[in-house]
This record gives structure tokens, C-alpha cells and sequence, in this order.
């Protein structure tokens, strides 16, 4: 009795293209004497396994920039990492996770890969106003010896800055003391006031006063004596500096300051 010993041919096996083959295997004596020969057949059966060849890739096409306002809230959706895998069963199964970046602020759905908010996002803290640079991964299921394979893909996610945060004073209030022959255009102080938006023009701030005696500069809050001034007239003046915002896509934001000038009476009238 012989065997005979069965190998792969030249061409290469793919299990994602043929998983099973019947083969029919003949056998014949070598006896050169008999004029008939015997001869028999077996069909064999040869059941392809799969192996974990191939790594997972992200579809081509996969946004590597997205943004998401400052005010969105736990759960809100940013987009979605897709990956697709050649292997096919659970070689081919593919499942998301985040490797890196994003300090907490983002995650993913392991089946979906939906990425999505999971802390509250705050465009002037967070990232100090840059932009997120997470990886997110792309595994396969394999259980088998090879092993799983990953890919990874790095997204940049943007924070959309908001007018979320009112102008403010400091300091608030403020006293001053004119004398009464100050000249126009005199310069009586500055208010400074701020706003901590990150971005213009929700960061962009305006002045204005009200009456008609004092002017003050509409971007630096430098006020200036507008006309002639009188003690025996008018000796104190309690005024309002309106600030505010020049956002205009949710409406501008606004706070005041308070001034008061006094003013000092000067020996201008000779005896009589």
C-alpha cells in the first residue's frame, strides 16, 4: 500500500472567496502485467479556515475635521468614524474605541462608531481654545492565534465658540474730579472693560455714555471732556457707560460702569 500525500497548488487560497472544495481522487495499480487494472475513488472534502489577514480600514472619505458648539450638551453627536474590514466572520467584525486625546470630552460607540459629547465643552477652557486632536481605533474580533489587527485614525475636532460670556468692568465704578475750566477734549479717565469669548466678534466690545457733556471713545473707553463745564451750574455728574457685545448671531451681550465726575470750582469770578 502507498499514500498519497495532498498539497495546496500554485494558486493561493482565499477563504473570502472559497471556503470549501470536493475533491475526487482516483487511484490505479501499477501492475504492468494485468491487462485490466484496478482502479479506485475517494472524494475528498477540504474545509478552507479563515485567518485574521486583514487589517481593519476607515473608509475612504472619513472626515478627519469636525466641530461641535461650546453649549452642546452630554450625548449630543460630533460624527462618526466607519471602518470596514475584508476578513470576513469575526475576523471581519469590526469594533471603535478612542486610544488618545480629547481629555475626557469625547467618546465613542463601540458598534456605531458615533462619536459623541460625553463632558461639558467650553470654548474658552477646555483645550484653551484649540482644537481636539483625538485617535480613535478601529479592532477587529479575531480569535484566533494570529491575533486582532487595529488601525487608527486621528480626527480634529473644533469647539465653536459661542456668546456665552457677558463684557465686564473692571473696576465698575469710578470717581473722578474735573475742574470746571478744563478744556475740551480734556482727558478724564479710561474705563477697561473685557470680554473673555475667544473669538470675534463675540470678544468685541463697544462703548457709549450717555448726556451729551462727556464723549467717550466707542473701542477704547478713553472719556474726554465735550464741552464747557460749570461748577455753579452743574457740580457732579452721575453717568452710565454702556458696554456690549458685537455679536449678532444669538444677539449681543451687555453691562454698564458707573462714573461719577465731580467737578472743582476755580476762582474765575473777581470780587464785586
Amino acid at each position: 500500500a502507498t499514500q498519497a500525500i495532498l498539497t495546496v497548488g500554485i494558486a493561493a487560497l482565499d477563504y473570502e472567496t472559497t471556503t470549501l472544495y470536493t475533491l475526487v481522487i482516483d487511484a490505479v495499480d501499477d501492475d504492468s502485467v494485468s491487462v485490466s487494472k484496478m482502479t479506485g475513488q475517494a472524494v475528498v472534502t477540504v474545509n478552507i479556515t479563515s485567518y485574521n489577514e486583514f487589517t481593519p480600514q476607515f473608509v475612504g472619505g472619513q472626515a478627519t475635521s469636525m466641530s461641535i458648539d461650546e453649549n452642546s450638551v452630554v450625548g449630543t453627536v460630533v460624527g462618526t468614524v466607519d471602518a470596514t474590514d475584508d476578513d470576513d466572520g469575526m475576523d471581519g467584525s469590526v469594533r471603535y474605541g478612542l486610544s488618545a486625546g480629547g481629555t475626557g470630552h469625547f467618546s465613542v460607540d463601540y458598534l456605531s462608531g458615533e462619536i459623541y459629547v460625553a463632558m461639558s465643552l467650553d470654548s474658552e477652557s477646555g483645550s484653551n481654545g484649540s482644537p481636539y486632536v483625538v485617535t480613535f481605533l478601529a479592532t477587529d474580533l479575531a480569535t484566533g492565534g494570529e491575533g486582532v489587527l487595529t488601525s487608527t485614525v486621528d480626527i480634529t475636532i473644533t469647539v465653536t465658540d459661542l456668546n456665552d460670556n457677558t463684557p465686564f468692568c473692571t473696576p465698575d465704578t469710578y470717581t473722578v474730579y474735573v475742574a470746571e475750566d478744563a478744556a475740551t477734549n480734556y482727558v478724564v479717565t479710561t474705563v477697561q472693560c473685557y470680554d473673555i469669548d475667544e473669538t470675534s466678534p463675540n470678544n468685541d466690545i463697544t462703548y457709549s455714555i450717555d448726556g451729551s457733556d462727556f464723549s467717550i471713545a466707542s473701542t477704547t473707553g478713553l472719556i474726554k471732556v465735550a464741552t464747557g463745564l460749570d461748577y455753579e451750574t452743574t457740580s457732579r455728574y452721575n453717568l452710565t457707560v454702556t458696554v456690549r457685545d458685537l455679536s449678532a448671531s444669538v444677539g449681543y451681550l451687555e453691562t454698564e460702569a458707573a462714573l461719577t465726575v465731580i467737578i472743582t470750582s476755580v476762582n474765575e469770578e473777581p470780587p464785586v
